[in-house]
């Protein structure tokens, strides 16, 4: 592209389908444009370039998006819209210096220049030109440079400061006669001659003629410069040979252009002359000419039209693609999407269910286990209801034992009440009672059988006492048990053989061992109660 731009134009030329890809499509885009815009081709439409001004700006690619930027303020400035022109090149002059692109700034600012220039602003049009032939320096871009100086050239011949002008005109013109650049050449020294003109130099118009005298080719371009010569020293006869000259010639090809621009020299020199009637045979000529360019306009506009056309499809092609794509991506983001929630409600399913498995197994695992629970308290408390049958029934006997027993001392006392009635008896009654009863010999035994059907009767009274009080001895737990068994005052004092008195005195004693604040019948009655409800609660 930067040394053979024709050759990459071709093979643009020859690429007769572009990949469905939108990088590619704007890199195409841009590449094409730029071949165009190098080759000097006119271009007067923006659909290509739009192909990649919709891309670029998108991505990190800034040294892309500022030649896009450019060539769209190239297309702008070309069509005469020169504020459009304008925003797009200050945009690309904007990502260029991130860049640091060199070349590229230079070109920007040789548009700017360009466009200040053609609408006069001579020192706005100076600044950029001047800006631009610097970056092109930094560059090392000699070429590029010597053409942005002969802009400037013409921009101190626009303020009148001739001289800066000859300075400048001559320094360009050296630089192309080492570059043997035979158009640029042509026109610098076309531009010196003007400038050695106003300045009546007519040494350097010598020298240039001169030159160009000795040159042996046959050229449009020196024919040229020999009448701008002889036209500067007021030599119009000669002047007038060498523009016939080059009409002549049938060496020289002529274009449109050309022609128009030797027949306009030729009015210029028949006005100078007077000869008025020559002179509007000529503008007659150039306005021939001026008629088939403006043929060969219509033609190129057609032409234009017909390639606006392929492009604006290419373009409508390019945003169907674009669109298709979006929809393309959007369906698989909801495709992606519903498989997504389609997974998420399955494991949501899956781990529902194992969940309700596992409280299955765990309610199964419960029954099972309370099954076994009640298993176990059954049988414990069938062996429970077991030992507390025999135990009831080992106390039933024991009671019924011990109330035979009572029965039995009590016929005896009876009899014996009987037997040894009055007064004169009552030592022998008591002897008898004594004897009966075996307090002093057999007291342990039948007290000890006392305390433990007491103890079974009120729900275990006696092994409380045990615990609570330690300090009570046998005798004392005793002595309790009669009283549990309701025997009244007189009973127990007939069975100890005490007064009824001492009855009295021996629960006060107790009641301060045992560190009770009420009377000893009294609490032993309440503890009972206490103990039955603790048994069946």
């Amino acid at each position: 592209m930067s040394s053979k731009p024709d050759s990459a134009l071709k093979l643009l030329q020859l690429m007769t389908r572009i990949p469905e890809n939108r990088a590619i499509k704007a890199r195409y885009a841009l590449l094409y444009t730029e071949a165009l815009h190098k080759n000097l081709v006119k271009v007067t439409s923006d659909s290509l370039i739009d192909i990649a001004l919709d891309y670029y700006p998108k991505t990190n690619d800034w040294q892309r998006t500022a030649k896009t930027y450019f060539y769209k303020g190239k297309i702008y400035s070309t069509n005469n819209e020169w504020k459009k022109a304008c925003e797009n090149l200050l945009q690309a002059e904007q990502l260029a210096l991130k860049t640091n692109d060199q070349k590229l700034l230079g070109l920007i600012y040789n548009e700017l220049g360009e466009i200040y220039w053609y609408q006069d602003y001579i020192e706005d049009a100076f600044k950029y030109y001047q800006l631009s032939y610097k970056y092109f320096l930094n560059e090392a871009d000699s070429l590029n440079a010597n053409y942005i100086l002969g802009s400037i050239t013409g921009c101190y011949l626009g303020k009148n400061k001739l001289d800066s002008a000859y300075i400048h005109y001559d320094k360009a013109l050296k630089f192309f006669k080492e570059e043997r650049d035979t158009k640029e050449i042509s026109y610098l020294e076309s531009a010196l001659l003007y400038v050695c003109f106003l300045t009546e130099n007519t040494k350097r118009i010598h020298e240039i003629f001169a030159k160009n005298k000795k040159d042996t080719t046959n050229s449009f371009n020196r024919y040229v410069i020999l009448s701008e010569c002889h036209y500067y020293l007021r030599q119009y006869d000669s002047a007038q040979y060498y523009l016939k000259l080059a009409l002549a010639d049938s060496t020289v090809k002529l274009n449109n252009i050309q022609k128009q621009s030797i027949y306009l020299h030729l009015y210029q020199i028949e006005e100078k002359r007077s000869n008025y009637k020559e002179a509007f045979q000529y503008v007659l000529e150039y306005c021939n000419i001026t008629d088939c360019l403006f043929q060969q306009e219509r033609r190129e506009a057609v032409l234009n039209t017909e390639k606006q056309f392929r492009n604006k499809l290419l373009s409508n092609q390019n945003e169907q693609l674009k669109t298709e794509a979006q929809i393309h991506y959007l369906l698989l983001i909801i495709l992606i999407l519903f498989l997504a929630l389609l997974i998420c409600l399955t494991i949501y399913w899956i781990n529902r269910h194992k969940k309700a498995l596992r409280k299955k197994e765990n309610e199964i695992e419960e029954y099972l286990q309370l099954v076994e629970n009640l298993k176990e308290q059954h049988k414990f408390t069938e062996n429970q209801f077991i030992y507390r049958l025999n135990e009831k029934n080992r106390e039933q006997l024991q009671l019924k034992e011990a109330l035979e027993k009572r029965l039995a001392i009590i016929k005896q006392l009876t009899a014996l009440s009987i037997q040894y009635r009055g007064k004169a008896n009552r030592d022998i009654f008591y002897t008898k009672v004594n004897e009966l009863m075996k307090l002093h010999t057999l007291t342990q035994e039948v007290l000890h059988n006392l305390c433990d059907i007491v103890n079974i009767n009120y729900h275990g009274i006696i092994d409380f006492l045990k615990k609570q009080f330690p300090q009570l001895s046998q005798e004392d737990l005793e002595w309790c048990a009669f009283i549990c068994s309701d025997f009244s005052p007189q009973e127990i004092s007939v069975i100890y053989n005490v007064s009824v008195n001492y009855f009295y005195v021996k629960n006060n004693r107790l009641s301060s061992k045992m560190d009770i604040n009420q009377s000893l019948p009294l609490y032993l009655k309440e503890m009972a109660k206490q103990l039955y409800q603790e048994k069946f609660a």
